[in-house]
């Protein structure tokens, strides 16, 4: 537990309320119930403030907080037009995030071939490869695009990925686009790995909006995403 300063005269002061609690006191000098009430309520203050430094605003271990990405605080702005709906492949994934089991392979190529496409409810900006990447959200869905640096129109020629929403608050999500890299990782799950392909890893930490970007990804690297409970994603 985390250690709680405090004052050293309100430690006395403790200590002396408490031997003297512990002593039968004269019928002469009867201490007030109402002094004693106030000593009670601040022990209980000074252990409450203790838990609550120690394990974080939900009593659980501070290291070990689970949410989602910093990037849901994000406010969101306007969906760009030609991100108003998410193509056949978010529709896939909000079915996988709905039923018990995936549907077949015939399923899922009938999907792809219907070009069906669902309504974007929500988006949130934030700054990936020189230009503007968008979290945005539908039911049950939470896909994220970002531009892609070596075509001529970098904010419209974007790469996009979904996932189901469950998904995205236990692991995040993560996409390649050219040799370009970009996560949006969870709070208070392992951060990703990189490993490079001769064998060496760096611990990779999201920034302000819990995102990971890697401006270059060489051939045979890999960047390893974890959820707390240690299940492992690599995205090569």
């Amino acid at each position: 537990m985390t250690d709680v300063p405090a004052m050293p005269d309100f430690l006395a002061a403790l200590e002396h309320e408490l031997r003297a609690a512990a002593t039968p006191a004269a019928p002469a000098t009867r201490r007030r119930p109402a002094r004693r009430l106030v000593i009670a309520a601040a022990v209980v203050m000074l252990i409450a403030t203790s838990f609550m430094l120690a394990t974080g605003p939900g009593g659980r271990d501070a290291t070990q907080a689970f949410a989602g990405p910093p990037i849901l605080r994000e406010p969101t702005v306007a969906v760009p037009e030609r991100l108003r709906t998410l193509g056949a492949g978010a529709l896939y994934m909000q079915r996988l995030d709905n039923v018990a089991e995936p549907a077949s392979s015939k399923d899922l190529q009938a999907l792809l071939a219907s070009g069906r496409r669902i309504p974007t409810e929500t988006a949130r900006q934030i700054p990936a490869f020189g230009g503007t990447a968008y979290l945005l959200g539908a039911p049950g869905v939470w896909c994220l695009t970002a531009p892609d640096p070596a075509t001529r129109h970098p904010d419209i020629e974007v790469g996009e990925t979904c996932v189901p929403a469950r998904e995205f608050t236990r692991i995040g999500m993560a996409m390649t686009i050219g040799r370009h890299y970009v996560a949006a990782i969870p709070q208070g799950v392992p951060d990703p790995v990189l490993t490079r392909a001769d064998g060496a890893s760096t611990t990779l930490r999201p920034d302000r909006h819990g995102l990971v970007v890697i401006d270059t990804l060489a051939a045979g690297d890999t960047v390893t995403r974890s959820d707390a409970q240690g299940l492992t994603s690599v995205d090569r």
